[in-house]
């Protein structure tokens, strides 16, 4: 069980990864700061969402700009890092989990039972779903774990 749920785990974290540089290479580095800061988008940016940018849309744009400086060793956890920073880090997956699953659920079991229609959906939208189903294959499977 243990080789099975580090293998969830990994392949969550290579997901969530290329999910959230997908976004980002898609929409660029200022908009997804725009997007975060509550600032206004261009409309090609606000198309990406459906329905407009609300909090959870924030949120999970906030997690996928984590992930990528955490992928790629900009930040992490450490004792120089104020204590906030560091929980916020270590709570980070659970908080994607809880995005994936309660956001995302339909998409994350579309892209699980392999129905999830990539030719359709933009790719700033793809990466979300991408990402949102990383974070819940490494959350389910670090909960597993313990």
């Amino acid at each position: 069980m243990t080789t099975l749920t580090t293998a969830a785990k990994q392949l969550g974290i290579i997901l969530a990864l290329v999910g959230s540089a997908m976004f980002m290479l898609d929409i660029g580095i200022g908009e997804t700061w725009n997007i975060i800061a509550g600032n206004d988008v261009t409309q090609d940016t606000a198309a990406a969402f459906t329905g407009g940018i609300d909090m959870v849309d924030r949120v999970t744009v906030a997690l996928m700009a984590a992930t990528i400086a955490t992928g790629v060793g900009l930040i992490g956890v450490s004792r120089q890092n104020p204590k906030a920073v560091n929980q916020v880090l270590n709570y980070a997956p659970w908080l994607g989990l809880a995005v994936g699953i309660g956001y995302f659920s339909t998409e994350v079991m579309s892209v699980i039972d392999g129905t999830f229609d990539w030719a359709t959906a933009s790719d700033a939208y793809a990466g979300q779903v991408l990402a949102a189903t990383g974070w819940v294959l490494s959350g389910v499977s670090s909960f597993l774990r313990r």
